[in-house]
């Protein structure tokens, strides 16, 4: 998955190429992000609940449709935490394919930044290359608008819909941190994120990579999603957990850098 920043480039060609296109497709990015293959089978995820029973099915006669979600909370490396993990199951559009969409929101109110203020991680694939902003003018302006909206896409998507206005290319910066290379880093509180990715942090989010052995979606795991924002911090991803044990070694992961940021507020 390309990143936000790959949006932001110098070269003028290139810019008037993509921000025609992103201005005229830019209604259906939050689509295709939240849009999962389609499948034939289903599994209610095997998470024990506390505090929320599976959800019963759903729908109606027009747009069968089945939710399901599990809810873990709990407490580890000082952090409180709660973990979410659902499967909604439709038809597609032409009401031939089924489609299921897994996520897993996991949340702690327990490290928070001052109000308006935000750190967003995004992974990507191999090595992220830096891209400064777009200059002033009507084609950056024009790539700025598309990238920005990219984003608040895929912030509602792993998030919610409430934090989009929260994130913004606005206000904030892309943060360069020494030995994180696999995730673009935007913040309205550049210094903070750079000394927490360049922290113990950053070690921990090395060895998670390399160390998730035994999920039943490694890949989707692997794109996980941060933000840490003024209510709390928050990680996200296209993946339901296969089991309590899954879900607590995420939350384990998720807590423990919780508490490396805490040291730092």
């Amino acid at each position: 998955m390309e990143s936000i920043s790959d949006l932001l480039f110098e070269d003028v060609e290139r810019t008037v190429v993509i921000a025609m296109f992103l201005t005229f497709g830019v209604l259906f990015v939050r689509k295709r992000i939240l849009r999962k293959k389609a499948s034939s089978d289903i599994n209610e995820p095997a998470i024990e609940a506390t505090g929320q029973a599976p959800a019963a099915p759903v729908g109606d006669y027009e747009t069968p449709e089945r939710s399901y979600a599990n809810t873990l909370e709990g407490q580890s490396n000082g952090i409180s935490w709660k973990l979410t993990s659902s499967v909604i199951v439709t038809q597609d559009e032409g009401g031939h394919n089924q489609v299921t969409k897994r996520h897993t929101l996991w949340t702690s109110p327990d490290v928070r930044l001052p109000a308006g203020k935000f750190i967003f991680m995004q992974p990507v694939p191999g090595t992220y290359k830096y891209r400064p902003d777009p200059k002033e003018g009507l084609l950056g302006n024009m790539v700025k608008w598309a990238a920005d909206t990219a984003l608040d896409a895929m912030v509602s998507a792993y998030f919610g819909d409430q934090y989009a206005a929260v994130v913004n290319l606005d206000g904030s910066e892309t943060v360069m941190a020494e030995g994180i290379n696999h995730y673009f880093i935007r913040s309205s509180v550049p210094d903070t994120a750079r000394r927490f990715a360049e922290g113990p942090a950053g070690e921990l989010m090395r060895q998670w990579r390399s160390g998730m052995q035994g999920f039943d979606h490694e890949d989707e795991l692997d794109m996980t999603h941060f933000l840490i924002a003024d209510d709390g911090m928050h990680a996200g991803c296209n993946v339901s957990m296969g089991s309590e044990e899954e879900a607590r070694r995420l939350s384990d992961f998720c807590s423990a850098l919780a508490a490396e940021l805490k040291k730092l507020l």
